[in-house]
């Protein structure tokens, strides 16, 4: 009846366009793309669509996607729960990894608004990072990266959650960045971020 627009290709392109406007530091991905294997998975969800597309745009060249796993299904059949909180979650991912020796593999929710990130160590224990994990690496990364950049403010601040480690705080204070704490929800962190 004419009510349904599908979205077209021009906002694929768009969100790709944003997301990889925000990488920091091209140079880093550069100098480990040729060796770097990572395995990914959506859980059965919308992160298939541009998940690995994006990683491949940034310049990774071994992405390998848990097949079963690409499908939409609704059922999430192939897993008792499609969060990548849960380790028992990337039992499949992990089998890949371990066939095809990746060294990371990164699972993201079936909406695609929460990530999952499992490690190889050394010994060959494929072993999940918690989200506290990801985020203050993620924060020293980003604070290091744009420092070298020279793209850091002239006062640099960073918000956590006050359920988030004290870690994170730590992290930025070495750095010269100002932590803030917010209640959990992003309202909370918009407000604080007026």
């Amino acid at each position: 009846k004419g009510l349904i627009t599908l979205i077209g290709e021009e906002v694929d392109e768009s969100f790709l366009f944003h997301v990889l406007e925000m990488s920091i530091n091209r140079e880093a991905v550069g100098q480990v793309a040729d060796t770097l294997k990572i395995v990914y998975t959506p859980f059965h969800g919308t992160g298939a669509q541009l998940v690995p597309e994006a990683l491949r745009r940034l310049g990774l060249k071994h992405i390998l996607c848990e097949p079963e796993q690409m499908r939409p299904d609704g059922g999430f059949s192939t897993v008792k729960s499609p969060n990548p909180e849960n380790k028992e979650s990337f039992k499949l991912a992990i089998e890949l990894a371990k066939r095809e020796n990746a060294e990371l593999i990164i699972g993201t929710d079936p909406d695609a608004d929460r990530v999952g990130i499992v490690v190889l160590k050394s010994g060959g224990e494929y072993v999940p990072l918690t989200g506290n994990q990801v985020g203050v690496l993620l924060l020293d990364y980003i604070i290091n990266a744009r420092k070298s950049a020279g793209t850091l403010s002239e006062n640099p601040a960073a918000i956590k959650t006050i359920v988030t480690t004290e870690m994170a705080r730590a992290a930025a204070e070495a750095n010269g960045v100002r932590m803030f704490d917010t209640f959990t929800g992003f309202k909370f962190m918009a407000e604080k971020i007026k």
